[in-house]
């Protein structure tokens, strides 16, 4: 690899370069990789291997890990069917014919092709639609005809009555709203007789 350093992002995902000639040698290869980072360096290691064969591949540097170019290995990522798709993501969902024209606005953005098979989930999903509820004729009718109730607690502080909880009811008829005070869940339903009661 070129001898510039490299810094490692802690909250990526993965580590890429789109640049194939910062490689002094390049191999691909077929083995699962984890890395890790903590304690002041970076690890790397066979997927499925214990830890302690893990390789020292950089070091803490500051409040970021540089990468240690000794002759180890280090990762890229490429895979030319998914590539397209990458930047597709990247560009924040641009379609696929801007990529070509952003390549030209550009440096370091790959040749892709506009040619794409797979739909993109996330596009998908942000052209669905919700139908709206369906509209009704029917209305209440009288006090007490329909009642909407919520109860909530327990509360983290106690009130200095003791109240931990309270209810509230709303008559649909009448938007009448009271809100009662609780020490019990239990209490509950002699707290809506108090409101129909009063309604």
């Amino acid at each position: 690899m070129s001898t510039r350093s490299w810094y490692i992002d802690s909250g990526a995902s993965r580590h890429i370069t789109g640049v194939k000639e910062f490689f002094s040698d390049f191999t691909e290869t077929d083995e699962e990789l984890e890395v890790v980072l903590g304690n002041g360096q970076v690890l790397m290691y066979l997927r499925g291997s214990s830890i302690a064969s893990a390789k020292v591949i950089g070091i803490r540097h500051g409040k970021l890990y540089r990468l240690c170019f000794k002759p180890l290995r280090a990762l890229a990522h490429s895979n030319s069917s998914d590539l397209c798709e990458l930047w597709h993501r990247r560009m924040a969902h641009s379609h696929h014919g801007a990529l070509q024209v952003r390549r030209k606005i550009v440096t370091g953005l790959p040749d892709l092709s506009t040619e794409h098979h797979e739909v993109c989930k996330g596009c998908a999903l942000g052209k669905y639609t919700k139908t709206a509820f369906p509209s009704s004729d029917s209305r209440v009718g009288g006090v007490l005809d329909l009642v909407h109730s919520d109860v909530c607690g327990p509360m983290s502080a106690v009130s200095l009555s003791g109240y931990e909880y309270y209810v509230t009811f709303i008559s649909y008829f009448s938007r009448k709203t009271r809100i009662y005070f609780m020490k019990t869940k239990g209490q509950v339903f002699s707290r809506f007789k108090e409101f129909q009661a009063l309604v």
